[in-house]
């Protein structure tokens, strides 16, 4: 079997059983968002497709699933997570990680990229549905059904400066590699 079929079954695995773990008793306050998040999710990644900005090595209707799953498992966990009022640190740390993994998928080749679509255009892209997402969830999603991080401890902190430095390495040696 293909290494990209193992790839899509690890993503539909893990990202439902994060979806479990993060909605656990929590799921009815977050119904309506899902639901908006799968139409809108499918909505954008047909319209990338279909426009030629990335493919799959395999066929995007077995990948929308894994699509829906993960960044429905995004975007509850950024909901649920997000903390009452310093927000930036919690999302750059989350968004940077999270898109670590695309850029590992587009090196296992997984993904690849096209026309004029790169690294940027898609970690703007998870900063703009992030911040969407964030504004729907305030208001479809009540405060009980939160669990605000606490990002002054300590180990958040190490996280996002840890965050911050791995960003920059990554970013020069995408700006030297890629010239």
């Amino acid at each position: 079997m293909d290494i990209n079929w193992y790839i899509l079954f690890a993503a539909i695995l893990l990202g439902a059983a994060g979806c479990t773990l993060v909605l656990r008793k929590k799921f009815r306050y977050y119904k309506t968002t899902l639901l908006v998040h799968v139409a809108l999710s499918v909505l954008l990644c047909l319209f990338f497709y279909s426009n030629g900005f990335y493919r799959y090595a395999l066929p995007v209707g077995y990948i929308l699933p894994a699509v829906v799953i993960n960044f429905g498992l995004f975007i509850v966990f950024l909901i649920r997570f997000e903390p009452k009022e310093v927000t930036f640190p919690f999302y750059f740390v989350f968004v940077t990680w999270t898109f670590s993994l695309e850029i590992l998928l587009e090196y296992l080749g997984f993904i690849r990229f096209r026309k004029s679509w790169d690294y940027w255009d898609s970690y703007s892209l998870y900063w703009i549905y992030a911040r969407i997402f964030s504004h729907i969830g305030k208001r479809l999603v009540p405060s009980e059904g939160r669990t605000p991080a606490d990002i002054s401890k300590l180990g958040f902190r190490v996280l996002f400066f840890i965050t911050i430095i791995l960003f920059f390495i990554v970013l020069f040696l995408l700006l030297r590699f890629a010239c």
